[in-house]
């Protein structure tokens, strides 16, 4: 009888054991479709981009979009994508992006990961943004241009000239209030002209507001 030593029976116990894990083979046509609804009425989400993105490690915050795969939902939420493997994931992902020069309508968003080996139809979620209808009049602007953030993490509307009379659309997430602020430049002074108000969250999908400014020169200093 052969007896073989405790440390070449254990290395062979997790050689034989353990199945490591491959790369998705390249060229390998992978299909997936499904339908994207809210969160909160359950109704289907129309025109939001459904995106297509590779893991090695199974983790989906660490995954790597590829620009070309992707689709966008039709009238009942619905979209169907068939995408060619790159060779350079163990797994893949379906789920809500917005691409550069698309406008972010949703958040809290889900992703399903695909299997490879078979047609894949799953359910996407997310919540829709409402829409902020904000009409700006501005009498007299003596001053620079004129900025207007409504969120810190947006760029700012810029506007120039003697007097403004426009609406901005933006979108926001659920929240109890909208805190936003128009900023005007004062270079004399060397600083910044501020007004900011804070509006309570709508009810309804869309929320209109409406602000006059007499003169940017009498707004006070930030």
């Amino acid at each position: 009888m052969k007896f073989f030593p405790l440390s070449l029976l254990i290395a062979l116990l997790l050689t034989t054991g353990c199945k490591k894990e491959k790369n998705v083979p390249h060229g390998l046509m992978i299909a997936v479709e499904g339908t994207l609804t809210s969160v909160s009425t359950g109704k289907p989400l129309e025109g939001i981009y459904i995106a297509i993105s590779g893991s090695m490690n199974g983790e989906f915050n660490n995954s790597v979009m590829y620009d070309n795969d992707g689709a966008v939902t039709d009238r009942n939420g619905y979209f169907y994508i068939k995408f060619k493997s790159k060779g350079d994931a163990r797994y893949y992902y379906t789920h809500i992006s917005s691409p550069d020069g698309m406008e972010e309508k949703v958040f809290n968003g889900t992703a399903v990961r695909l299997d490879s080996r078979k047609f894949n139809s799953i359910q996407l979620t997310a919540e829709l943004k409402k829409v902020l209808k904000l009409h700006l009049q501005v009498l007299q602007n003596p001053l620079d241009s004129i900025l207007v953030r409504t969120s810190p993490f947006r760029n700012p509307f810029v506007m120039r000239g003697r007097q403004a009379d426009t609406t901005i659309y933006t979108r926001f997430e659920h929240q109890s209030s909208i805190p936003f602020y128009i900023l005007a430049n004062d270079r004399a002074a060397g600083k910044q002209r501020m007004y900011g108000e804070v509006i309570n969250y709508p009810q309804g999908d869309t929320l209109d507001h409406t602000i006059t400014i007499n003169n940017t020169a009498d707004l006070p200093f930030r």
